[in-house]
């Protein structure tokens, strides 16, 4: 991560993930609506709007644990 700019961010989120489907090989996966996610992820907010997924967890505090420190780090909000 350290080759990303990240002046071009403002915030960091948690989501719950789900894989909904396979298509040629590839998970597809969605942000858990309901029910319990697969697995969690955190996405760095752009400004101009949209997210990029920066990492992975297995369960939602040690994903929550990550977002406060990159938020922290880089002076983002968190969500």
């Amino acid at each position: 991560m350290s080759d990303l700019d990240m002046s071009v961010f403002d915030a960091v989120e948690v989501h719950g993930c789900t894989v909904v489907d396979d298509y040629d090989g590839r998970e597809i996966i969605e942000q858990t609506a309901d029910g319990v996610p697969d697995f969690w992820s955190v996405y760095l907010h752009y400004k101009s709007g949209g997210l990029d997924c920066i990492a992975d967890f297995r369960d939602e505090h040690q994903a929550k644990l990550f977002a406060d420190q990159m938020a922290r780090q880089h002076g983002l909000m968190r969500y």
